[in-house]
């Protein structure tokens, strides 16, 4: 999008009631998404603009803390309310300055916005918003329509879903200071750019149609127990539980997605009663409408984590494709059968014969009766989780147009010095007679692709793929690619709740808060948490600066990272606490304390 100021108006506010001559000089634009206008100056009412960060949530840890702009105008003859009417809700950006630095941007919706039936001039009102209640229009995928995939760290995430809005020249600044074990702890090191997470884990369930926006955003700052709010024209993203221990926070300030800069900002303020005077008091109470309201504190508060299937297993074999072949001392048609045939990534055993396919793709020449001591073994071992199942995917093509072949793989899997072999029935056994391969027919002069896949084993063990000549008709098979990788079946999904419960006469329970990430065994859970190799699951975490109780369950200083968002939900809940409502004269960030 590009936005183009159509319209704007400036006035001047009194900085504090008590110093009359003291003001600051706001200037509104409404920017339209067009490719050029001329700016219009228009006029505006007394109150010109209400800028609402209210809220009806007793929610302390309210993840996403939007905002509403409503602008007081006046109709003329040259500019009305159908002037700002658009279908398109993002069509009208509006921007609010304050002694020449932005301090909101939000865009004008049709909903609510109202003007007077008479004769000009007449009033206006509009509402805008800040964008965060848009986001739940808005798919969770790239700006050209295409889907997120592969590992993205959380900032990745959280800009790709704030980047849809398209509004222009808003950073985002982060204070989140969870740390897993492994990572460097400091003021320009942000977790939330340190770890990754895999974006399909963000499908719906039919793991076709992505998420919105907003159901994305917030899922993501449950997890970190942090919020959003827009403070001085950008977005800030902070823990309430670091705010409430410090008023000096180091936020890292990113541009366009990218890390910028570490921002130290001092967000503590003092708001005292009218008569205390500027010096003490530079927000006090006016209007007397103040209130004060005890809530109530959870007795127990609950995330649940469910593991999610991962749809597309991601290959763990060397050379899928059987690329760079060679044939050595073998001489004449490539074609024909040559036991000095080197494959890069694939070691050959005993005696193997192949050649080169005339379409593409290596031809593995068959022997009557499979022997087991020759075979090309990938050189790539690798480790298969107890409760992980297998996938084995071959393209194969079989040139014979009448007969079907044995197709004959090993596959291997190593625990405690015992091998077990997967067999057809999906199971693994032990050696013995006959079981040690797997076999699967091909179909006569076609092209295909095998798909094999296993039973979980309750063993952790090492992966070998070995490849066998085809057997039993005297036939030949070409391969074009062989991939395989570990993954989670549907019906083997396991799930962890992490319950905090404290002693106390008092009894709410919150509901059940459910994430979509959490740390996880190995990368075959769409839902795991990686470190900064994206390979590596993580494990357990701690709180920047702070010593975790050892008394709250698991008894540990270091603890999964949803056990120390679920003990965050119960430290904000603890005790019964005094909420506060009412007017406040003076400018106000919202980003206070």
């Amino acid at each position: 999008m590009a936005y183009v100021e159509k319209y704007n108006f400036n006035f001047f506010s009194t900085r504090d009631l008590r110093e009359p001559l003291l003001c600051d000089e706001y200037e509104v634009r409404i920017l339209q998404d067009a490719e050029s206008a001329t700016p219009i100056e228009i006029e505006a009412q007394e109150n010109p603009v209400i800028i609402n960060y209210n809220n009806s949530s007793d929610d302390k840890l309210l993840a996403l803390r939007g905002s509403e702009c409503t602008l007081n105008l006046i109709a003329t003859e040259d500019f009305q309310l159908e002037d700002l009417y658009t279908e398109n809700e993002r069509n009208w950006l509006v921007q609010i300055l304050r002694n020449g630095s932005i301090i909101w941007n939000g865009f004008i919706i049709p909903d609510g916005c109202q003007e007077s039936f008479a004769f000009t001039p007449y009033t206006i009102q509009v509402n805008a918003v800040d964008g965060l209640g848009l986001l739940k229009n808005l798919s969770f995928v790239e700006n050209d329509g295409n889907f997120f995939i592969g590992k993205k760290t959380w900032i990745e995430i959280i800009y790709g879903c704030l980047n849809r809005l398209g509004i222009p020249g808003m950073d985002i600044y982060t204070c989140v200071n969870i740390y897993e074990i492994t990572m460097t702890e400091g003021d320009a090191n942000d977790p939330l750019a340190l770890s990754y997470v895999n974006a399909e884990r963000f499908l719906k369930d039919d793991q076709i149609n992505p998420m919105n926006c907003q159901e994305v955003l917030q899922a993501v700052l449950q997890q970190w127990t942090a919020c959003i709010i827009q403070s001085e024209g950008h977005w800030y993203i902070y823990r309430p539980n670091e705010v409430a221990l410090n008023g000096t926070l180091a936020f890292r300030k990113y541009v366009n997605g990218v890390y910028d800069s570490v921002v130290t900002k001092n967000i503590d303020v003092l708001l005292g009663g009218y008569s205390e005077g500027v010096t003490l008091a530079p927000l006090y109470h006016v209007n007397t409408d103040q209130l004060k309201m005890i809530e109530k504190p959870y007795k127990t508060a609950s995330i649940s984590y469910k593991y999610a299937d991962i749809k597309t297993v991601e290959n763990k074999l060397a050379n899928p494709t059987l690329s760079g072949a060679s044939r050595g001392t073998c001489t004449g048609d490539p074609a024909l059968p040559c036991n000095d045939f080197t494959i890069p990534s694939w070691t050959k055993f005993g005696t193997m014969f192949n050649g080169f396919a005339p379409g593409g793709g290596i031809i593995f020449f068959d022997e009557t009766f499979i022997n087991t001591n020759n075979y090309y073994k990938n050189d790539n071992t690798f480790y298969l989780p107890s409760f992980y199942s297998l996938r084995l995917t071959v393209d194969y093509q079989n040139p014979d147009p009448l007969f079907t072949t044995d197709i004959n793989f090993g596959i291997e899997l190593v625990s405690g010095g015992v091998t077990y072999y997967l067999q057809a029935d999906g199971t693994w056994a032990a050696v013995l007679p006959f079981v040690n391969y797997y076999r699967v027919r091909s179909e006569e002069g076609a092209s295909g692709t095998i798909s094999i896949e296993s039973l979980p084993f309750p063993i952790d063990g090492n992966v070998t793929i070995k490849l066998y000549s085809p057997s039993s008709t005297s036939r030949n098979i070409i391969y074009t690619n062989i991939t395989a990788g570990r993954f989670i079946k549907v019906g083997n999904q396991k799930g962890e709740i992490h319950t905090t419960e404290q002693t106390g006469k008092f009894s709410f329970a919150s509901d059940t808060i459910n994430v979509f990430n959490g740390d996880g065994l190995a990368d075959g859970y769409l839902g795991t948490i990686f470190r900064s190799d994206e390979e590596t699951a993580t494990t357990r975490w701690k709180r920047r600066g702070l010593t975790e109780s050892p008394i709250a369950r698991p008894n540990f200083t270091t603890k999964p990272f949803l056990r120390i968002a679920v003990e965050e939900i119960q430290r904000m809940y603890g005790a019964p606490f005094v909420k506060f409502e009412g007017s406040i004269a003076n400018y106000f960030n919202p980003l206070s304390r």
